[in-house]
């Protein structure tokens, strides 16, 4: 290749740089297809002038740079195109040296050297195109490579949200499985650190006293939590922050000075249990790794579950409430049956004893009683005292016990023991242990034992009119036996029983009296009797007159 030559060729194509452009972008467009437009002029003018700057020794590398530093799709263009191109450039550049050569094509070599031009804008735009679509190339495989890397990380978050999704999903229908509290919180701990990936998950709940106490914790690092009372010193700020606030609260990295029960140097989640604007409670949850697992969506399914904790957390409140409610229903309702129950067996007994006192003898009517009392009570041992008119003494008339117990061998001044209290003092008595009751004492007015040493005992006065006329006496072994039933029993039953033994007392007293008048008049005629044979036997007249005068008794020997 002839130096001189290509400077010369070169020099001229500079000079004649707007007819070259003209010619070759007239040539262009002719020869250009419908389908891909030419580049504009100005790109033609820009491409000429980066030909033009090429080294003769061949490096191109200037040139490639204002190549590409045209906005020039070339791989739209095409390699053909672009080779089509360098020859309408050659034509071009022919026609007007045939004209404007100025002697220049007679040189010898000057073909030559305009093919050597012409195969290095061949070289040198197949070489940009090349670069383009090799660019392009590289693009399209970053862009490749990132939409499948791109595709694999949001299907590792689809799984993994799937996952979470699933797991909730089983979490919510644990929690809406059953209402008993403490089987739901032996479920649901688990399964909360299994959907989120924590190593430890704990339900802080708030106290009426405005503390802290942590209900329930789940996972190895906390084995001997639940039930723990925080005090001020283990509250951690993030909780208080937590529970004012009513905001989800992450610390990233627990402090070991700041640990408390938390795991130092683990990251910590504190979710708000919110019912309205009260606070109920938080949700803790550890992980080395929860840093690395915070989101929005994350935090949206920790409140989804806090959300679901408060209504499990209410409805098991209501439903012990409703089962405390129940209980309680059922125990007054047992309660009251067992009250009405004791009520119709007091009528009864009372209904029996009326039926019993309709008899006038005493001692049947008194042990009756007693027998009714205890088929009612469930107590072997009472006793009927009564007021001897005789020694104003309390005298046992009717006696119920085990032993051979005979009536009327214990006797009682008024105010001695606790008959004789309830006697002088006309009130009932109840006595729980008579070992602890000053009252009682172990003998009688003659020094006679009780019998009786431990148990409790009940005691009514029985009071006809405004008479007391003795007391009724149960006794039972059991310390604290009796209680208010008892007595309201005793107290029904004791006006009636009172005026039936002083009816019963009223006819013992009209009997005997009747008997001792029936005695005296019989005793009157035995003798009016005697002394009538003895007037009729004398021959005397004898006539015997009132003070009125009147005739009472006169003789056969009168009447003649």
């Amino acid at each position: 290749m002839d130096v001189g030559t290509t400077t010369q060729l070169r020099e001229w194509l500079i000079e004649h740089a707007e007819q070259v452009i003209a010619r070759w972008s007239a040539a262009i467009a002719q020869a250009w297809t419908a389908e891909v437009p030419p580049p504009p002029t100005v790109n033609i003018r820009r491409i000429y002038e980066a030909l033009l700057t090429a080294p003769i020794d061949g490096d191109s590398a200037a040139t490639q740079l204002q190549l590409q530093e045209l906005a020039i799709d070339w791989q739209a263009i095409g390699l053909p195109s672009i080779i089509h191109m360098s020859f309408q450039l050659r034509s071009a550049i022919v026609s007007i040296l045939a004209t404007q050569g100025n002697g220049l094509n007679d040189s010898p070599s000057i073909s030559s050297d305009l093919d050597t031009f012409i195969e290095e804008a061949v070289t040198t735009l197949s070489y940009r195109y090349n670069e383009h679509v090799q660019a392009e190339l590289r693009e399209q495989v970053v862009q490749a490579e990132y939409l499948l890397n791109h595709q694999a990380q949001m299907a590792y978050e689809s799984d993994h949200f799937a996952l979470q999704l699933s797991t909730l999903y089983e979490l919510s229908q644990t929690l809406s499985a059953s209402l008993d509290r403490e089987h739901l919180l032996d479920l649901v701990g688990p399964r909360l650190m299994d959907a989120f990936g924590v190593q430890a998950c704990a339900l802080v709940l708030a106290t009426s006293e405005g503390g802290w106490q942590i209900e329930r914790a789940w996972g190895e690092p906390w084995p001997d939590l639940t039930g723990r009372a925080l005090d001020a010193a283990a509250i951690p700020p993030a909780l208080i922050s937590a529970g004012e606030l009513g905001t989800l609260q992450f610390v990233p990295n627990v402090k070991p000075e700041d640990a408390s029960w938390l795991l130092p140097n683990q990251g910590a989640l504190f979710v708000p249990l919110m019912q309205e604007s009260h606070v109920l409670g938080c949700l803790v949850a550890q992980s080395d790794s929860l840093i690395e697992r915070i989101d929005d969506t994350t935090m949206n399914l920790w409140r989804t579950v806090a959300n679901q904790f408060v209504v499990t957390l209410e409805n098991t409140r209501l439903y012990n409430e409703v089962q405390h409610l129940n209980a309680d229903l059922e125990d007054k309702v047992a309660e009251r049956t067992a009250e009405l129950s004791e009520e119709r067996d007091r009528l009864e007994a009372i209904a029996d004893i009326a039926r019993d006192i309709s008899t006038l003898e005493i001692d049947v009517l008194l042990n009756r009683i007693l027998q009714a009392l205890a088929n009612l009570t469930g107590v072997q041992h009472g006793s009927v005292m009564l007021i001897d008119s005789g020694t104003g003494l309390l005298v046992d008339r009717a006696v119920l016990s085990e032993t051979n117990h005979m009536a009327g061998s214990r006797r009682f001044q008024m105010g001695e023991g606790v008959v004789g209290w309830i006697a002088q003092h006309r009130q009932p008595a109840l006595v729980n242990n008579v070992q602890k009751d000053e009252r009682w004492v172990q003998v009688d007015a003659f020094g006679q034992s009780v019998g009786k040493s431990t148990g409790s005992l009940v005691g009514m006065p029985l009071i006809a009119g405004d008479d007391v006329v003795g007391v009724l006496m149960l006794s039972h072994p059991k310390v604290e036996f009796f209680n208010q039933s008892h007595m309201r029993l005793l107290k029904a039953i004791a006006g009636e029983i009172a005026i039936a033994i002083y009816n019963a007392q009223l006819y013992e007293f009209l009997g005997e009296r009747t008997n001792k008048l029936y005695t005296m008049l019989r005793h009157q005629e035995e003798a009016s009797s005697q002394n009538n044979a003895i007037l009729q036997s004398l021959n005397d007249a004898v006539i015997v007159f009132s003070t009125d005068r009147s005739i009472i008794l006169a003789n056969a020997a009168a009447e003649r």
